[in-house]
């Protein structure tokens, strides 16, 4: 018995084809294979395609495919598993059905699990639809009329004893990076991503990569001995990154995490240290000891908002001399 094809599928030379035409111009042919399940497996993918057109999925993947490749890497990580939420709820709809009310529902839900995460979601949403203006799909942007919920900046401060009984515990890398982290206020990203070429004779030359901000740490003792400590336990001398692994190959964000997790769980089990601390935390330490010795810490940081680093990173209590 001759099968019946689905409306658009033709069988010729062997194969089975979708043929539809476009704005009545010459009919595209797709092939879909010699089976039947062949043909009816394409079928499901294209018309899953056709299904998404115009709604946010088309736009999400249009986002991470244009947008996102010029962020930071730590920054794609964190998109994607904002935009995998966002695409639950608002990924079979079209753009212009997304309303201030939508998104209010979506953070309030958000928000019993995560308030940050809230935020982030709502932020990146908001970008996304930033390019859909720019992009001629919609004028408006509805995340611009919602409210952030408050955030209540960290508040863990890190003394001097914790630092170094933790340094004293860590390996020779971990040492390195903590000391570039406490001396320049660096990023664990950008620690990892130093280049032998950004060592010069006046310093080390560095561009964030969260904001692209340059700034050259000029030569210290203790910044001259860390870079030394690095090159030195460098087995392989033709690879481009000061900290490596002993093949030679950059640490990734995350085999560095996980090296640092480890640590603070043997610091913390053994007593070490009574609390344990993030090393993103090391970056405020560096605020801390830079502005007790009345140094500008947002210049540390790389920060154009001193409120920045004045709300954030600066932790420890105000040493006040009393009147009398």
């Amino acid at each position: 018995m001759k099968l019946k094809l689905p409306k658009n599928i033709h069988y010729k030379h062997g194969a089975y084809y979708y043929v539809k035409r476009i704005g009545g111009g010459t009919p595209k042919w797709t092939r879909l294979g010699k089976s039947e399940t062949d043909m009816y497996r394409q079928m499901a993918e294209i018309k899953a395609g056709e299904a998404n057109k115009g709604t946010m999925n088309e736009y999400f993947n249009d986002y991470k495919k244009i947008v996102l490749p010029k962020k930071a890497a730590s920054t794609q990580k964190n998109n994607l598993a904002e935009l995998k939420n966002l695409a639950k709820v608002f990924g079979h709809m079209k753009p212009y059905q997304i309303t201030t009310v939508y998104i209010y529902r979506y953070m309030d839900k958000r928000a019993l699990t995560s308030k940050v995460c809230a935020n982030r979601e709502k932020a990146t949403l908001s970008n996304v639809f930033t390019y859909l203006i720019r992009w001629g799909v919609v004028t408006i942007n509805p995340c611009k009329e919602c409210e952030s919920f408050k955030e209540t900046p960290r508040t863990r401060a890190i003394e001097d004893w914790e630092y170094n009984a933790v340094y004293k515990e860590a390996s020779d890398i971990i040492q390195i990076a903590m000391e570039l982290a406490s001396i320049c206020g660096m990023r664990q990203g950008d620690i990892l991503s130093i280049n032998l070429k950004d060592i010069t004779d006046k310093g080390l030359a560095v561009e964030q990569n969260k904001n692209g901000a340059k700034q050259l740490f000029i030569w210290t003792p203790s910044l001259r001995k860390a870079i030394t400590k690095a090159r030195e336990l460098r087995d392989v001398k033709s690879f481009t990154h000061l900290i490596c692994t002993k093949k030679g190959k950059p640490y990734s964000a995350s085999g560095f995490k996980s090296m640092w997790q480890r640590l603070q769980r043997k610091c913390k089990e053994s007593g070490v240290i009574q609390e344990r601390f993030t090393f993103h935390d090391l970056r405020s330490y560096a605020a801390d000891n830079a502005d007790e010795k009345d140094c500008d810490a947002s210049k540390l940081l790389g920060h154009a908002n001193k409120e920045t680093t004045e709300r954030i990173y600066l932790r420890r209590a105000k040493k006040v001399t009393p009147n009398r």
